[in-house]
């Protein structure tokens, strides 16, 4: 293996509010952090939506902020990741690159009714056993089907190969490796998993499925596992390979070191915003009574995707070498002793008991 103590790498992590990029040493530390928001956009109450082309702009500002504030040129990264938010839907122009509508946001709730007439006498268990999700109008599949019937023309553009569809990874890995010229169409298979049109066991887009939703076969990417080079990126990261995507909380998963998390201790390892408020933190160990270990790198989702980039590009071996990566930077105790807290336990039992019923007598 070639040295590799001065790379870094990068990852992308598309959020549902906003974009962030991280630049990460060899070490696993954080070098550079950039963070800008993106819009909301509501037309009706239940109605969420994404301008994806927005989106685009915001991770292009990100990736340029951090390498900037790490002092950094591009050719330093050895790969780039991308984690992503969950279920949100795009489709675009594949010629042009434009989106043809804005992206449908996971809380959207539009496709309800659609979800209500698909699920028909098995409800909302009638794609589970093929999918291992609920039918529930945060799914992908239902978004993409109703943007196909309420655009002008959209259905028969799709049907004919003109349009593009994908989760927020492959809007992304397509822009980043070309976009309409020569951008790489490929999902990453734990965005796959959510949408609703693929086969658990085969790993594949499943015949039934499409044809239940009646999503045309021509607009999906390619399913490709989530560590792997799925191409090179041109623009401002030109020639970085673009190696990882990832759904936000299997993102976060891998960066918590789940390859390790064997040492026979309870304990709980938050990330995010929650490790930075110490009334929560003390309070989670006295309610749970472990251990509550906070990390010295709390953006575990950009982490795990970095790891699964550097993974696949040589940057670590394996799956195992990222585990130093993982530091401990304080360490809080259960200070309410066990028979305190399951007195509170039995007392908050009570309490949500007696609550059951009252809505209907007018009770909070």
């Amino acid at each position: 293996m070639t040295d590799t103590a001065g790379t870094y790498v990068a990852a992308i992590d598309q959020g549902t509010t906003s974009s962030r990029c991280a630049v990460f040493d060899h070490s696993g530390a954080i070098v550079a952090v950039d963070r800008r928001e993106h819009r909301q956009i509501r037309p009706r109450p239940g109605w969420v939506e994404h301008d994806a082309a927005e989106i685009w702009s915001k991770v292009q500002a990100v990736v340029a902020g951090a390498l900037a504030r790490a002092g950094l040129r591009a050719d330093r990264l050895s790969a780039l990741g991308i984690t992503n938010q969950r279920d949100t839907t795009v489709l675009w122009d594949r010629a042009t690159g434009k989106p043809v509508h804005n992206a449908l946001v996971r809380q959207d709730t539009r496709t309800a009714a659609l979800c209500d007439e698909l699920g028909g006498a098995d409800g909302e268990d009638r794609f589970r056993e093929l999918t291992g999700l609920s039918l529930a109008a945060c799914r992908a599949g239902p978004k993409a089907a109703w943007l196909l019937d309420h655009v002008p023309g959209l259905r028969r553009r799709a049907e004919s190969g003109e349009i593009a569809f994908g989760t927020v990874d492959s809007w992304l890995i397509w822009n980043l490796t070309g976009g309409a010229d020569g951008g790489r169409h490929v999902t990453g298979v734990t965005n796959a998993a959510r949408t609703m049109l693929m086969n658990l066991d085969t790993l594949r887009w499943d015949p039934f499925l499409l044809s239940a939703l009646n999503v045309p076969e021509a607009v999906l990417p390619e399913i490709r596992s989530s560590a792997e080079v799925y191409g090179t990126a041109v623009g401002q990261l030109s020639g970085v390979p673009v190696a990882s995507a990832l759904v936000d909380q299997q993102a976060a998963l891998f960066g918590q070191t789940w390859p390790d998390v064997g040492t026979g201790e309870n304990t709980l390892k938050p990330d995010g915003v929650v490790p930075g408020d110490a009334l929560l933190v003390r309070r989670q160990a006295d309610v749970l009574g472990v251990p509550v270990i906070r990390p010295r790198v709390p953006e575990a989702t950009c982490l795990g995707a970095a790891c699964a980039a550097g993974v696949a590009t040589g940057v670590w071996r394996d799956l195992g070498e990222p585990r130093p990566n993982w530091q401990r930077e304080a360490h809080r105790t259960p200070a309410t002793e066990a028979p305190v807290r399951d007195r509170e336990y039995r007392n908050r039992r009570r309490a949500v008991e007696g609550s059951f019923g009252r809505l209907g007598e007018g009770g909070a």
